[in-house]
């Protein structure tokens, strides 16, 4: 049971008002007009905030607040505005003179607008549909009519390029490879693939713990996995995954949020390094492994989302699986078995049919590094309670380490 009261965003960054409206969807919905609610937030401590805004109507726009003497760059958004006839919302804050919201749509995003032009121009996007939107980064929206559909990635820096996703398939791995669409713009930072099947694994239903073995595509999503770790290492930038470094990056910024959890953090760390030091299986890993890289067709899958794939620990993906999964159950009574766990019991079968037995030894303190990258995911949805909901996710990381 966690003992912390929810934290005031006030008290995170006094120079940035605006960030205590991201965490009040009625105050920020009274400012705007109509029903919304902020999340994917991205904080620059004393500089600015930027965060997606989803409406209740579906649409999905991108905000921002600078502090005082640091918006130099929404001056030249709201001169592209101005320029394309397409309107942003300009939003003083009552409280706070001086200071004002700046919502836009996707395509005045200002680190998307020169990628996403060609798209404007040629009227695209006036038939898109976004799948998923990470304001000021990435946007990937899907193009034409059901399953003849392409997908477009666009501003998201990716190591796995066109020709490792063919030497992927070449080895048996089940990867979408990147197509090459007759009129769809052709530029740098784009990259085109098929459309597949009906959804991803995240969105299988599932009855709880302790039903793993039940489910055909999270099998074969291990068997595919243990394929991916089979591949001969490639030449790729090598990943995050440095536990010394990672750890102290994780602890300083969640410390920085939640000054109370500092010193557990801190005991945290500690007590998780050397356990990821530990010899163990090395492989050329997803990076970022979890049900909704996996889609799903059937009892056929595809792994998707190869962008931070690197050389590394192979039981770093298995742990990232298990932890997302973790995350999306409610919290539990007591300890759980993360191998128990519906998706990942059943994809850790299919690893073990396709490649090698894995030791809860050797994945759990992977899904506590994973859980611990996440820590800060409630502040980044915005959540009220986010200060909360941080600490009852240390109180599992620690019970899982105990």
């Amino acid at each position: 049971m966690t003992a912390l009261k929810t934290r005031s965003p006030a008290a995170v960054d006094p120079a940035l008002p605006a960030l205590g409206v991201l965490f009040d969807p009625p105050r920020l919905s009274a400012l705007l007009g109509r029903p919304v609610r902020a999340n994917r937030l991205r904080h620059k401590p004393g500089v600015s905030v930027v965060a997606r805004l989803r409406e209740d109507n579906g649409g999905i726009r991108w905000l921002t607040a600078y502090a005082p003497g640091k918006g130099a760059k929404v001056e030249k958004t709201l001169r592209r505005a101005a320029e394309t006839g397409v309107a942003l919302e300009t939003i003083p804050l009552p409280d706070a003179p001086g200071q004002f919201l700046v919502s836009g749509p996707i395509e005045l995003d200002p680190r998307l607008y020169k990628t996403l032009r060609p798209f404007r121009s040629s009227g695209i996007l006036e038939e898109w549909s976004v799948l998923n939107y990470n304001p000021h980064r990435r946007v990937v929206f899907a193009v034409g009519q059901g399953h003849t559909r392409t997908v477009c990635k666009t501003g998201s820096a990716h190591r796995a390029d066109a020709d490792l996703l063919e030497r992927l398939v070449a080895g048996g791995v089940p990867v979408l490879t990147q197509a090459n669409p007759a009129g769809l713009p052709d530029l740098g930072g784009l990259r085109y693939f098929p459309w597949f099947g009906s959804g991803d694994l995240s969105m299988r239903p599932v009855s709880g713990p302790g039903t793993a073995g039940t489910d055909a595509p999270a099998f074969a999503a291990g068997q595919a996995l243990a394929l991916l770790h089979a591949q001969p290492p490639a030449s790729l930038t090598p990943g995050s995954h440095a536990p010394a470094a990672a750890l102290a990056h994780h602890v300083a910024r969640n410390s920085s949020l939640v000054p109370p959890l500092a010193e557990r953090l801190e005991n945290l760390s500690g007590a998780l390094e050397p356990l990821l030091r530990r010899p163990g299986h090395a492989a050329l890993i997803h990076g970022d492994f979890s049900a909704d890289q996996v889609l799903v067709d059937g009892s056929d899958i595809r792994l998707i989302d190869l962008d931070r794939c690197t050389y590394g620990a192979a039981a770093a993906d298995l742990g990232s699986f298990a932890a997302v999964e973790l995350l999306q159950m409610p919290v539990p009574a007591q300890v759980p078995d993360v191998f128990g766990l519906p998706l990942t019991g059943t994809m850790l079968e299919g690893y073990s049919a396709g490649l090698r037995d894995v030791s809860r030894e050797e994945v759990l303190p992977w899904v506590v590094f994973h859980l611990l990258s996440r820590l800060g995911d409630p502040f980044r949805s915005c959540s009220p309670n986010w200060s909360e909901e941080m600490e009852a996710r240390l109180d599992l990381m620690e019970d899982l380490l105990c």
